[in-house]
């Protein structure tokens, strides 16, 4: 009789181990997608960031061509007006 109510226990105290090893499952379950939520919004953000770069690298460039265009023209009217 003492071996049943010891397997009884342990029966017992085996179900309690399971049932809370589903709820920790469950909850990591849950923080895995929240974090893969997360990494997916941070991958699109960067993503955009690094457009966003080349897009002002782009207008950068171009700028420094319209500034290097304009220092050649007044470095032109400068020399002819020198030379009259």
């Amino acid at each position: 009789m003492e071996t049943l109510q010891i397997l009884e226990q342990r029966i017992t105290q085996l179900i309690s181990l399971v049932k809370k090893l589903q709820e920790e499952n469950s909850g990591l379950i849950q923080e895995h997608s929240q974090v893969l939520e997360k990494l997916e919004f941070l991958e699109r953000s960067m993503l955009q960031d690094n457009n966003d770069l080349e897009k002002l690298n782009k207008e950068r460039e171009q700028a420094k061509h319209t500034v290097d265009e304009l220092i050649k023209s007044i470095d032109t009217l400068v020399g002819e007006k020198q030379q009259l």
